[in-house]
């Protein structure tokens, strides 16, 4: 994922929500990206130069992640897992269409706490 345009939004957090693939081994894959996000373990991101598709304005590259549960829906067009993370130092803020972005160097995904039902 890119930002189409860079946009400052208030943030009161510092978690917010993640788009993966769940597969079959029950591991979560980064959704634009691919390669396995293990949970409750602190990620860093190799820095890199990226463009907005937009304007073309250039922004580091990090972790994109949407800064609310809605934005984060509204944006799963193929009904892949969303998943509550945590960050550390934003990078910046922008859109992906019309949805909030965080783009931060850190990133940890929260452990599942939803209890399962027994049958």
């Amino acid at each position: 994922m890119c930002l189409c345009r860079l946009v400052d939004f208030p943030m009161t957090k510092n978690y917010g929500w993640k788009i993966f693939d769940k597969h079959s081994d029950g591991k979560l894959y980064g959704f634009w990206r691919g390669g396995v996000f293990p949970v409750n373990c602190w990620l860093i991101a190799k820095p890199a130069l990226i463009a907005t598709s937009q304007t073309a304005k250039l922004y580091t590259a990090g972790f994109h992640l949407y800064a609310s549960r809605e934005d984060a829906r509204k944006a799963n067009y193929s009904k892949s897992t969303i998943r509550k993370v945590k960050f550390k130092d934003i990078i910046t803020t922008g859109l992906q269409g019309s949805h909030r972005v965080i783009v931060a160097k850190k990133l940890l995904v929260i452990p599942n706490t939803k209890k399962v039902r027994k049958s």
